[in-house]
């Protein structure tokens, strides 16, 4: 009753009210439930349903229509597709109903394809990166243009997001290429290698200087790359990497060191890595972990030790924690600036500011959002 009563948020919740259906229709338990808790929205709102459904129905299926923020539901389920304004769809929906064939059977892809090219079109999107890339046709040109467009535009909303919180940091995604990468990636229809892909080219694009636009790919060794193309879809075709070969975590530490000797300053270098990979590493020489060996490393290469304190190491798992069999990260706990990910969310780099020195500070950083202390338990 509150959220109806409040006009900057009615609208919402008026589209997100179940709606009350007739009872054959519900054919799943999850159908049954939401129009039994329609009904009952129903009657707090309108009272007691006794001998008045009809009436008090109508009135609820009312106001669930009255809702501005699913115009365009509401036109396609009406049948009057060519009047939806594409601004007003979310962009989960838009993306699925571009990827889908709704725009061809109904000859909307013409107009859609006129609005997407627009300059000044800003695409929305709230989901994860590489959800922008699933289920990628083998050649750019199967994508047509509606498609291409959208994830173009879609992937500039999701950076221009980003930009705020992601210009502090300057961190290079390096990139497990490795055999184990082509599996599938748990809860996703994508691999660990195309969401690793999607990452790296999402934080190339905060990267400035010798490293602007460029990502680490790492599998038996190391090599630096920079993206090919214009626009994000040109750039996804444009990479030929592949799976194959070890986890030398190492590889990586060598090229930094390598090209440092090439000339490149101590200040061009990024301030750490997003190492994204499934976790299993070669091991490391002289009974060191991987991150031990590395730092040690960087400083026989020449990096100043306020550098090498302060080179962070982010540990990004895209597989199922740490199972599996093999060895693996190898360092836990509390070692100063190494971090530890999982899952696919990119925003959760956006916790590691100058202040945030421990693996321990990081997780009382993410536990203590203001939007957390609204949780009751």
């Amino acid at each position: 009753m509150t959220g109806l009563s409040d006009d900057t948020q009615n609208k919402l919740f008026k589209k997100y009210l179940p709606q009350i259906k007739a009872n054959s229709v519900c054919k799943t338990v999850e159908a049954q439930a939401d129009n039994m808790i329609a009904k009952w929205i129903c009657s707090l709102l309108y009272g007691s349903k006794t001998g008045s459904e009809s009436s008090t129905y109508k009135m609820y299926r009312k106001l669930k229509t009255s809702g501005s923020a699913h115009e365009w539901q509401k036109l396609i389920s009406q049948g009057k597709h060519s009047l939806i304004d594409f601004n007003t769809i979310h962009g989960r929906a838009l993306n699925k109903l571009v990827r889908s064939k709704y725009l061809s059977n109904q000859g909307l892809t013409e107009k859609y394809e006129n609005w997407i090219t627009k300059s000044d079109v800003e695409a929305k999107f709230t989901g994860f990166v590489h959800e922008l890339f699933e289920r990628m046709p083998s050649s750019k040109s199967s994508l047509g243009v509606a498609k291409e467009e959208t994830i173009n535009k879609q992937f500039a909303t999701l950076v221009k997001k980003g930009g705020d919180v992601n210009k502090e940091t300057s961190l290079i995604v390096v990139r497990d290429t490795s055999g184990s990468m082509g599996s599938g990636a748990a809860g996703t229809n994508m691999t660990c290698f195309d969401i690793g892909k999607a990452l790296a080219l999402y934080f190339s694009e905060f990267l400035t200087g010798q490293f602007a636009n460029a990502w680490i790919e790492f599998n038996s060794s190391a090599k630096m790359h920079t993206w090919k193309g214009e626009t994000p879809v040109d750039k996804w075709y444009n990479d030929k990497s592949g799976y194959v070969g070890s986890t030398n975590f190492q590889s990586v530490v060598n090229l930094f060191v390598t090209l440092k000797s090439q000339g490149i300053a101590e200040s061009e270098f990024p301030t750490g890595i997003l190492c994204i990979s499934d976790s299993e590493f070669n091991p490391s020489q002289l009974g060191k972990t991987n991150v031990e060996a590395a730092k040690s490393t960087l400083l026989r290469g020449g990096f100043s030790k306020a550098y090498v304190d302060n080179f962070v190491i982010v540990l990004w798992n895209l597989q199922h924690g740490y199972g599996g069999g093999g060895r693996k990260f190898e360092t836990h706990g509390d070692v100063q600036n190494v971090f530890y990910f999982s899952g696919y969310s990119a925003a959760t780099v956006s916790f590691l500011t100058e202040d945030i020195k421990t693996a321990s500070e990081l997780f009382d950083a993410a536990m203590n959002q203001e939007v957390l202390s609204l949780v009751k338990l």
